[in-house]
């Protein structure tokens, strides 16, 4: 029984085991897809939201695992692997690569490096991954969201600008809210939003900043339920407030991922987000991914769909987006997360990724 260095990295909630395998390989393709169940549990294994695993590049590699390196537009150095639970390989995740780069930088001395992401995709990208600036802050060039591809979506959709694809179709979901003393009024809700892929497939329901008298939608409504955990003095509500939200955010995720499968045949990540402040560019998020099937306290591919979407829509006066995870906020009030669009298209994500701990297990 072989044993497995690892190493356990976050980002503002978002969990990560790694595998090093730069020097040398540590698993097979069969046993990197077991280890995913074991680094991803809780109870049984290590505790995480993905397995991510990184591997120097060359055209072998390449080869072996699917990729023909003739279609890259620039060679990588670095091959980035992700693995859900259930052991399907994942396409990209931002805050993953927010902890490659440090782990690059601590580890490996390198801060700078050609990353090789989307492996499973027909068209994998190489994003490059920095480290710390001035600020401490690591990024990393996730580039130009793209339309979404039809192979994810049925729904009926417009095109607004670039990237970005407005529903027209409405999806309606009866979500279970008898019992619920915050939203007893509302069970039905029509989801409308906007498509766009970001190394992901996501779906974005956003809320502009709100005028003084402005007539708000159950939609709206809900968005709000879902982005605000105030609401009453007393503790125990406020902590009542919270466990419903989520409940119901559940209920969404698994209803689109799930039971609406006509609409979203590979799953849809969703975002649900409100502009706080038009003219410094603030919005509150919060993130349910497709590969785990739950929500988790912070998306960086999500983050990325928010911004793009908010600033093609027009909704922020500025190109530097501040996102408030909501979820991740419960636990740390003043969690954050940047976004930049550059001046190519380009948007960078940024933040302070952090190493929990490394360690051996056995397998």
């Amino acid at each position: 029984m072989p044993r497995i260095k690892f190493y356990k990295y976050t980002h503002l909630g978002n969990n990560f085991v790694l595998l090093d395998e730069l020097e040398s390989e540590l698993l097979d393709e069969t046993q990197k897809r077991l280890f995913a169940s074991i680094a991803t549990d809780l109870y049984h294994g290590i505790g995480a939201d993905n397995f991510l695993c990184i591997e120097s590049f060359s055209s072998e590699k390449a080869q072996s695992i699917g990729i023909k390196s003739d279609n890259l537009d620039s060679e990588p150095d670095i091959i980035f692997r992700m693995f859900e639970p259930d052991g399907k390989e994942a396409y990209c995740c931002g805050n993953g690569l927010l902890c490659i780069a440090l782990h690059l930088d601590v580890y490996h001395g390198l801060k700078t490096a050609k990353i090789l992401t989307e492996v499973p995709s027909d068209s994998p990208v190489v994003r490059i991954v920095k480290a710390g600036n001035e600020r401490g802050f690591y990024e990393v060039k996730m580039g130009i969201p793209q339309k979404i591809s039809s192979q994810f979506f049925t729904i009926n959709c417009n095109a607004i600008e670039g990237s970005v694809l407005k529903t027209t179709e409405r999806i309606s979901l009866r979500l279970e809210t008898d019992r619920s003393p915050f939203l007893k009024s509302v069970s039905d809700v029509y989801i409308e939003g906007f498509l766009v892929y970001t190394g992901e497939p996501h779906l974005v329901i956003i809320k502009p900043e709100c005028k003084i008298h402005e007539s708000a939608t159950t939609l709206y409504n809900f968005i709000d339920f879902l982005l605000s955990s105030k609401g009453n003095s007393v503790k125990n509500l406020r902590c009542e407030r919270k466990e419903e939200s989520s409940r119901l955010f559940q209920q969404i995720g698994y209803l689109l991922n799930d039971e609406r499968t006509s609409f979203f045949p590979k799953g849809i990540n969703i975002n649900v987000a409100r502009v706080e402040n038009v003219d410094e560019a603030i919005i509150s998020c919060r993130f349910y991914e497709r590969g785990i099937n739950k929500e988790t306290l912070a998306c960086g591919t999500g983050a990325v769909a928010i911004a793009e979407t908010a600033v093609k829509l027009g909704m922020v006066n500025k190109k530097e987006i501040t996102l408030l995870p909501v979820r991740e906020r419960w636990v740390h009030k003043n969690a954050t997360m940047k976004t930049e669009l550059d001046d190519k298209g380009n948007w960078w994500l940024k933040g302070k990724p952090k190493l929990v701990y490394e360690g051996f297990i056995d397998f």
